[in-house]
Order: structure tokens, then sequence, then C-alpha cells
């Protein structure tokens, strides 16, 4: 789940700035490499919404990335510019092992921190001290089949409730069309009656 970054800013002079968050699964420290591997391909990659520049990315949103465990792998944090002048330019990135970020202490998830790196134009927005908070949680195939079944159950209870609330206001609407209907035709009648 990312829940936010903060300690971010605002690019100087009116400079475009859409981020958005990549999380990224690779085979290899990429703390060890002078690119942070970013041209690397992942083994799997998941990224958040494109959102407005802020100081502070409120962005809630839970990314499913499929893995196999295994200590040689490490989640990679990428805060890029999904501006179309920036082309989704990384400015910002942060890398943790997975067997540490799978570390639960008593709980079924783990909450981190993570301190970026600014690369790139990412001094121009703080990215350099930008902190990302994200919670790791790990399910298992049938776990992750059982969430998918309650998830689209609860999208088609609420699919039928905003139908059902959709013909009551449909009802509503045509017996107030019908009122109005019957209304001006008697309102027409007593003219008439009225007249020599």
């Amino acid at each position: 789940d990312v829940i936010d970054v903060s300690k971010l800013q605002l690019p100087a002079g009116g400079a475009t700035w859409k981020p958005r968050l990549e999380v990224r699964l690779l085979g290899q420290d990429p703390r060890k490499a002078s690119d942070a591997l970013l041209a690397a391909e992942a083994q799997a990659a998941g990224r958040t919404r494109e959102m407005e520049g802020a100081e502070t990315l409120d962005v809630r949103e839970s990314l499913f990335l499929p893995t196999k465990f295994s200590k040689a792998t490490f989640v990679q944090l990428v805060l890029r510019n999904a501006s179309p002048e920036a082309s989704e330019a990384a400015v910002g990135v942060a890398s943790i092992p997975l067997h540490q970020a799978l570390r639960f202490n008593r709980r079924d998830f783990n909450e981190q921190r993570l301190k970026l790196s600014a690369v790139g134009a990412g001094s121009s927005v703080g990215a350099g001290r930008a902190v990302a908070h994200v919670v790791f949680r790990c399910l298992e195939v049938e776990e992750l089949q059982r969430l998918q079944r309650r998830i689209t159950k609860e999208l088609d209870d609420r699919r039928f409730e905003l139908q059902h609330y959709q013909r009551e206001v449909d009802a509503l609407k045509a017996i107030a069309a019908a009122s109005e209907t019957a209304a001006d035709g008697g309102n027409g009648g007593a003219e008439g009656a009225d007249r020599p």
C-alpha cells in the first residue's frame, strides 16, 4: 500500500509537475549501480495514478506485485514526473531488500518510511529529502483470490444499490412530471370555465 510521499516542493518557474510512484521488483541490488538500474527490466511493476504536484502526495493506493520470495530480490520505489514534457522521467528513487520489506513483527504487515534519493531533475522538486510512506503485505494466492472475490461481491452489491436508487429517482421524477402535467391541465380547465 502506498500511503503518501512527503517533504517534496513545487518546482520553480511554474514547471509542470505530475508525479506518480512506481514500485518495481528487481533481481539485484539497485543501490550498487550508478544508474540505480532504472533502465533494467523489472520482474514485476505497478504504479499509482498520476497526481497534481504538491508538497505531500496523498496517494492511498494498493499495488499488487506477483513474486516468488528470494533474498536476491529488491523492491525499488521510483518517483516519476508523468507530465508530457518530462515523459515519465525518474526524479527520486529508494530501494529495500524484499526480505526486509516482508519482515513482519507479530503483525501481518510491515510499515516503512523510505527516504528517496534525487535522480535527474529530482532536486527541483525536493526529491532528495522526500519520504515515501508504504505498507508491505504478503498475500498467498488463495488469500488474493478470496480478496478478489470479496471485492467483486462488494462492487456488485454497490452496483445493485446504485441501480435501486436510480430506479427510485426515476420513479420520483415520473411522479413529479405527472403531477405537473395534471396541475397544468387542471389550471387550463379552470380558466376555460371562467370564460363567457
